[in-house]
C-alpha cells in the first residue's frame, strides 16, 4: 500500500511539473486585417500592425504563440517558403527533418502545415491563404516536445481562424514605398507583389510587411527556400555589405535550364520593411545600387498618382519605340487582367514594323 501511495504521489508531482498547455484557453478574439483569430492570454512580446502586414507573439506557460499576416495572395506552392521564414524567426535548432501536410479548408481558401522538431520543442506553422480577403496568415506555436500535446495545442489555435469576406479584403498596395522614377520607369497597378518595371527590362518586385520580417533575411536557407518556391534554383548567394537601412544578397540562379542573376534586399523603414527582388534585363548581372530606387516613404504613397506601365510603355510605343511595343505585348500576355485594353496583335505588329522580326506574324 505504501509503495502504491508513493507511485501515485510521484505521478501527481510529475503532472504538476508539465507545462499547463492543455488548459490554455484561446479566448482573446482579435479582429485583424482580413481575418479574425482568438489568442490566449499571456505576455505579448511582439505586437506589430501595419497596413500591409503584421505580427503578434505571445508567451505563456512555457509555450509560444504567433500570428503573422501579409497582404496579397500566395500560390499554394509558395506557402512553404513563408512558413519557413516564420520558423526561422522563432528560432531553435532543428533536430529532425521537417514534415509538411496540406490543411483542409473551405474553398477558395487553402493552406499547408510545417512541423519541425527543435531542441526547444515541436514547432508547428500553418500558412493559410485567405483568398477572398486577400491576405496570407501564418499561425505558429511551440508548446513542448510531446507531439500529441503540441498538435492539440496548435489545432485549437487554428480552429479559431476565420477568413474575412470581400468587404474585408486587404489592398496589396496599402503601404507602397517611395520609388525613384525616371521617364522609362513605371508601376504596374494591381500587381501582387507590387512591381515597378523599366523599358530596359529591369524589374523591382516589392513586398511590404512588418519590421519583424527583417529577421529571416540573414538566414541563407530562408532566402533559398523563398527563391526556389518561385520555381528557380539557387546556385550561389552572397551577402553584400549592409548600407543604411538595407540588407542585400546577390544571387545566381537557374530557371528552365538557363542561368541568370538577381538581387534580393530588405529595406527597413520604422515599423515597416520592404522585401525587394530586382532583376536586370535578361537577368544580367545587376548593379546593387539599383535596389536603392526603393526608398522609405515620407508619407503614404497614393498608387493612383504613379506613372503606370500602360502610360509609359504605351506612350513609348506610340512614339515609335519598337522595344517598348514588344515588351508591352509580353507584359499583356503575363498580366492580361491588369493590362486590359491593349491589343497584343497590334503591339506585335508595331514591334515587327520597327525591325523586331521575331515579333512578326508567322506566314
Amino acid at each position: 500500500m505504501r509503495r502504491r501511495s508513493l507511485v501515485v504521489a510521484w505521478l501527481a508531482w510529475a503532472a504538476c511539473q508539465r507545462p499547463t498547455i492543455d488548459g490554455v484557453a484561446f479566448d482573446q478574439p482579435e479582429a485583424l486585417p482580413g481575418f479574425t483569430v482568438s489568442l490566449p492570454a499571456g505576455k505579448r512580446v511582439k505586437s506589430e500592425i501595419t497596413p500591409a502586414g503584421g505580427e503578434i507573439a505571445i508567451t505563456l506557460d512555457g509555450a509560444v504563440v504567433s500570428v503573422a499576416w501579409l497582404a496579397g495572395r500566395l500560390p499554394q506552392q509558395e506557402l512553404p517558403a513563408i512558413g519557413a521564414a516564420m520558423q526561422s524567426a522563432m528560432g531553435g535548432t532543428v533536430t529532425a527533418p521537417p514534415e509538411q501536410r496540406t490543411v483542409e479548408l473551405p474553398a477558395p481558401d487553402y493552406g499547408i502545415e510545417l512541423t519541425v522538431a527543435t531542441d526547444t520543442g515541436v514547432l508547428r506553422t500553418t500558412a493559410v491563404q485567405c483568398d477572398v480577403a486577400n491576405v496570407t496568415v501564418v499561425l505558429s506555436t511551440m508548446a513542448g516536445k510531446e507531439p500529441a500535446r503540441s498538435r492539440a495545442f496548435h489545432d485549437r489555435l487554428l480552429a479559431t481562424l476565420r477568413c474575412g469576406e470581400q468587404r474585408d479584403a486587404v489592398p496589396v498596395d496599402g503601404a507602397l514605398p517611395d520609388f525613384a522614377f525616371e521617364p522609362t520607369l513605371a508601376y504596374l497597378p494591381g500587381s501582387d507583389p507590387p512591381a515597378f518595371l523599366s523599358l530596359s527590362g529591369a524589374r523591382w518586385f516589392v513586398t511590404p510587411g512588418p519590421a519583424s520580417s527583417r529577421a529571416p533575411f540573414g538566414n541563407p536557407a530562408v532566402i533559398r527556400a523563398m527563391i526556389e518556391a518561385l520555381g528557380m534554383r539557387v546556385l550561389e548567394q552572397t551577402m553584400l555589405p549592409e548600407t543604411p537601412g538595407w540588407q542585400r544578397a546577390q544571387l545566381q540562379v537557374s530557371v528552365d535550364g538557363e542561368t541568370g542573376h538577381m538581387l534580393m534586399g530588405q529595406l527597413t523603414c520604422g515599423d515597416v520593411s520592404y522585401w525587394v527582388l530586382y532583376t536586370a534585363g535578361a537577368m544580367a548581372l545587376p548593379a546593387p545600387d539599383e535596389l536603392a530606387r526603393v526608398r522609405c516613404p515620407a508619407s503614404k504613397v497614393d498608387p493612383t498618382q504613379l506613372p503606370t506601365v500602360s502610360a509609359v510603355f504605351g506612350g513609348a510605343c506610340d512614339r515609335g519605340d519598337a522595344e517598348a511595343c514588344a515588351r508591352l505585348s509580353l507584359l499583356v500576355d503575363e498580366e492580361p487582367t491588369l493590362l486590359k485594353g491593349h491589343d497584343t496583335a497590334a503591339l506585335r505588329a508595331r514591334a515587327c514594323s520597327g525591325g523586331l522580326t521575331e515579333f512578326c506574324a508567322a506566314p
